[in-house]
Parts: C-alpha cells; sequence; structure tokens
C-alpha cells in the first residue's frame, strides 16, 4: 500500500511583495504552485500510488481563474488515466461555495462535504482502507467535526484540515483539535493540512503536516514538498519528497570590520555563491558586526542602494538567488532598551501582540481574507513582536551614536 498526503497547495497564489522582481523571475513564480502540483502527480504516476490525499487549500481563493480550472483537470485527468483516485477536502482558503460544484472533476475525485464523510477502496495488494474527511462550508469553522469511530478495513486515515486548539477564541478558528481528540479514533493515519511548515505530532499512528509544496512567504524557507505514505510492517510510514521549485532562504553575513562598500559586496555575493547548487532562492539578508560601519555606508544600505546593486548582479546568474530583503542587525554592547524596565516592557508586549489585539487592530483589512488569516496565527504575533523589539533598539542604538559623534 502506497499513497500520498499534501495539503495547501494555493494554486495561483502571489508571491507577495515580489512584484518588481524581473520579468524570468517574475515568470518562474507564477509557474511555481503549478510545477509543484505537477510534480506530484508525476511522481504519484511512476510510484503507482494508490491514491492520493489533499487536505485542504487546493486553491488560494473561492473563485479559480480558467487557467487554473484547465490546468488542474488536465492533472485529475492524468491521475484518472492511471486508476488512481484522489480524496480531496477544501480548507479555509478554498472553502466549499458554489463555484466549485461547478468543477467538472473527472469521476477519480471524491469531494468532502462540510460534515465529515468516509470513503472506502480497495488497494492493489488487497487492503480495505476507509478515508474520512470534510470541507470547510465558511472560511472559519471553530467547532471540532464529529469524525466516526474506526472500523473493521485494514487501515483508517483521517483528513483534516485545522490548528491545534489553543483555548483562545480568536486563534481556534480553523477547525481546532487536539491530539488526543485523534488519538481516541483509533485511525492509522491522520493526513493533516492547514500550516505550512511540515510537522509531525505524533509518530505512530503518524498525525502531521505535509506543509506546502511551494513556499509562498519569507516565513516559509527551506524545502517544501510532499509526503510520500508506505506500508511498513503494519504501520504507514511517512517520506518528505521536496517539490519546491523556489526556496525562500534566510543568509546571515557578519561584517565585522568592512570599511569598503566593495568589502561588503563581496562578503554578501560569497554567501549567496555559496547557497547549494542548481536550486533557485528568494534571500533575505541579515547582515551582523555592523557596529562599525561608516555613516556613508549605513546611508547606502538604509536608502536601498546596496539591495537595488545586489539585485541587479543576481540577474547574471544561471540559478535565481535573489535578494528579497536586506536588513541590519544591530548588536551594540550594552542594551539600547536598558532605559525601559523590562518587567513593563515585557508586561505590555504581551498585551500589544496578543492575537485578540493584532486582529482587532487589523479589522479594517477584514475584506482580505489571505491577510487576516496570517494575522490570527501565533507565529506572525511573535514575529511583530519580535520586528518591534528590533526597531527600538536600532533607533535607540543610532540615538546613542548621534549623541556619541
Amino acid at each position: 500500500m502506497k499513497f500520498i498526503h499534501t495539503a495547501d497547495l494555493h494554486l495561483d497564489s502571489p508571491f507577495l511583495g515580489l512584484q518588481t522582481a524581473p520579468d524570468a523571475l517574475w515568470q518562474l513564480l507564477q509557474q511555481a504552485t503549478f510545477q509543484s502540483f505537477e510534480e506530484i502527480v508525476t511522481a504519484a504516476c511512476e510510484q503507482a500510488v494508490d491514491f492520493v490525499c489533499i487536505s485542504g487549500d487546493l486553491f488560494d481563493s473561492q473563485a479559480q481563474s480558467i487557467q487554473v480550472q484547465a490546468f488542474l483537470n488536465q492533472q485529475f485527468q492524468r491521475l484518472a488515466e492511471a486508476q488512481i483516485p484522489v480524496y480531496l477536502g477544501f480548507g479555509n482558503h478554498d472553502y466549499v461555495v458554489p463555484q466549485q460544484v461547478q468543477l467538472d472533476f473527472p469521476a477519480n475525485v471524491h469531494l468532502f462535504g462540510a460534515q465529515p464523510t468516509t470513503y472506502q477502496l480497495t488497494t492493489q495488494d488487497q487492503k480495505t482502507v476507509a478515508i474520512t474527511g470534510f470541507s470547510y462550508h465558511q472560511r472559519w469553522v471553530t467547532e471540532t467535526p464529529a469524525f466516526p469511530a474506526r472500523g473493521t478495513e485494514t487501515y483508517h486515515i483521517g483528513m483534516w484540515h485545522g490548528a491545534q486548539r489553543t483555548g483562545q477564541a480568536a486563534q481556534d478558528h480553523y477547525a481546532p483539535f487536539t491530539i488526543a481528540e485523534l488519538l481516541q479514533q483509533h485511525y492509522d493515519y491522520w493526513a493533516l493540512g492547514h500550516i505550512h511548515k511540515r510537522q509531525t505530532l505524533h509518530e505512530q499512528p503518524f498525525i502531521g503536516y505535509s506543509g506546502d509544496p511551494q513556499g509562498l512567504r519569507r516565513s516559509e524557507t527551506g524545502p517544501k514538498g510532499y509526503l510520500l505514505v508506505t506500508e511498513q510492517s503494519g504501520q504507514l510510514q511517512p517520506q518528505f519528497v521536496p517539490t519546491s521549485v523556489i526556496n525562500w532562504q534566510n543568509v546571515t553575513v557578519d561584517v565585522t570590520g568592512a570599511k569598503r562598500m566593495t568589502t561588503l559586496i563581496n562578503q554578501i555575493t560569497d554567501q549567496l555563491q555559496a547557497l547549494p547548487a542548481q536550486q533557485h532562492y528568494l534571500v533575505r539578508l541579515q547582515l551582523t558586526g555592523t557596529a562599525q560601519l561608516t555613516p556613508q555606508l549605513q546611508q547606502r544600505i538604509d536608502n536601498g542602494e546596496l539591495l537595488q546593486y545586489l539585485q541587479q548582479q543576481a540577474q547574471a546568474t544561471p540559478t535565481w538567488r535573489w535578494p528579497v530583503a536586506l536588513e541590519v542587525r544591530y548588536q551594540p554592547t550594552t542594551a539600547p532598551l536598558q532605559q525601559f524596565d523590562e518587567k513593563y516592557w515585557q508586561a505590555a508586549a504581551e498585551t500589544v501582540f496578543s492575537t485578540e489585539n493584532i486582529l482587532k487592530t487589523a479589522a479594517p483589512l477584514a475584506g482580505y481574507q489571505f491577510m487576516m488569516d496570517a494575522f490570527a496565527t501565533p507565529e506572525q504575533a511573535a514575529a511583530l513582536r519580535t520586528a518591534t523589539t528590533k526597531l527600538l533598539q536600532n533607533r535607540a542604538l543610532k540615538d546613542a551614536q548621534k549623541h556619541v559623534d
């Protein structure tokens, strides 16, 4: 027995903040999600898997372009010709609406409704399998869907698009669950979707996220892909297979002692060239050891001149090492926020950067689903808190340097 577990493909999703990228890179980005899914379909056919599970957010939104519909039907037809069924649940981005019902999927594609539904099949090696899943019927699902108990099949697989329960109403918008609740069902595998990071929540039975096949944001660093699940000694074991066309990467460059712009450029270029070959990268550069940079060098970094030059140079390489951002991390010998009482700073930060407060502040953006989804994550709250702390530190250090000068 063998199957593929994937989720969060977000077909045709835009790469935000990269609209100024060169045409050749932009074309690569526009095709990245499509190419990743095409690789999954090719692997399914070559591996002769028994079925494919897609645990939500196949699309990036409820309405799909003609291009997306045509591409998807072509790929599903390839699987149909290989006699490979697909089990598909819609998530919070592509929740069930009339437009999706009208999609003319091949007969091998089995859709889950708003309530958990179970499909049965018999694999090539005569194993009986039950697959239970559900689809979102609206953007937020706050109640835990009631899954049926395990049946008498050889294997029972659950498909779930959601996040672990936190106990905070502002965060539990996405079919909240606990590991204990899933284990109570005695299923043999839980194919999770929604979190764009590959994670194992429980070893056996496996409960985990495949992550997205193509990273879409700066926070989604490293290789992305799907899970190829095989039967081994009566257990279902997942193996990660990369598919990302281009990887997001954070690169830290120590520029201690750099006195000239050419030195800075050479140090950064060396780090970019050290990235593994034969792979495209979107790079977030972070400079450390910057305390002794001259005001002239600092200004050329702050006004974007250095980043612009690095981007121009990146266009001449056979594989993309595209710098999307260049940040300076100040490293003062004394804490620049020492004038603040640490206890009060921490207390204020807990309130200001809570998910509830962030969502309240972002309320004017409620019409933009992808932004509200991002703001609702604990990771975004932590990122905002870290960025604000760095901003205050950098400003305090600059003020201190002015007084010294």
